[in-house]
């Protein structure tokens, strides 16, 4: 396989809202069925902000919110517990991993940007925040669609999620790629980009298709262009905030971004 860069060896991709799923809706359509279910009042807000978490933190994180855990406390009477969360993960995991068959088309541009960088010599590696049970059923769907990952840790291979880094630092492992400025971490969610800056690796930030916007390709599309640019502009600057070196709309306009990275790193002298 040629080596077209200089520095760069790998890209981690994380998955929905990345290269699956736009506007990563299969967790937040579970997350809000689930608590429908329970008879709490849950806001797309307040389901969505802790993205990119493992679920079981994820959904630690939603009861810690304080307008969720008012409204579980007069529902339940009590607040929520430990055991509430365990309970919640229980119903929560095969509910997604039934939503994720009609969650799984891969964004347009994933196909092209995956093959562009092996055929520049990069190796893929991928995360997440689902467990490997939820993941067989996912990477199935996205092999059927020509998508394929050189490696793919989840949460509970390594111990813990985002943001701690060891799913990034596992799939460096499992690929042989070293140090971690010759990585790329491509992330849609806050938590995502401190793992990546947790790793030590270069961050770049989806601002359009994922959990920022959470819009289907279709109402991205349809979106007001005034609106659009002021959404867009916002979901950068939590990007940035949380860390992001770099801010794409797309995976899609990810080829070009890596080849400032290595001229930046070529630059430098690294």
């Amino acid at each position: 396989m040629a080596m077209s860069y200089n520095h760069l060896r790998a890209v981690v991709f994380d998955w929905a809202g990345t290269i699956v799923d736009h506007g990563s809706l299969a967790p937040i359509t579970t997350l809000l069925q689930l608590f429908t279910k329970i008879g709490v009042k849950l806001s797309n807000e307040d389901a969505r902000r802790p993205m990119g978490l493992e679920k079981r933190d994820h959904l630690r994180a939603i009861l810690s919110t304080p307008a969720v855990a008012a409204e579980w406390t007069r529902v339940h009477g009590r607040p929520s517990t430990p055991e509430s969360v365990d309970e919640l993960f229980k119903a929560f995991a095969p509910m997604q991993t039934l939503n994720l068959s009609g969650h799984s088309t891969v964004i347009a541009g994933a196909l092209e940007t995956f093959a562009a960088c092996r055929k520049n010599g990069l190796r893929i590696g991928s995360c997440t925040g689902y467990s490997s049970q939820m993941m067989n059923e996912l990477d199935r769907f996205a092999r059927k669609q020509g998508l394929e990952v050189d490696s793919l840790v989840c949460p509970d291979e390594v111990g813990a999620g985002r943001p701690k880094p060891w799913m990034i630092f596992e799939n460096m492992r499992r690929l042989d790629v070293h140090p971690p400025r010759a990585v790329v971490k491509v992330d849609d969610t806050v938590a995502g980009m401190a793992e990546g800056r947790n790793a030590g690796v270069w961050c770049v930030g989806l601002s359009q298709t994922g959990n920022e916007l959470g819009l289907t390709a279709s109402e991205l599309a349809e979106m007001n262009p005034a609106e659009l640019q002021r959404k867009t502009g916002a979901a950068e600057s939590r990007l940035m905030e949380a860390g992001a070196h770099y801010v794409i709309q797309s995976v899609a306009d990810l080829p070009d971004l890596l080849a400032v990275i290595d001229r930046r790193l070529v630059d430098s002298g690294l």
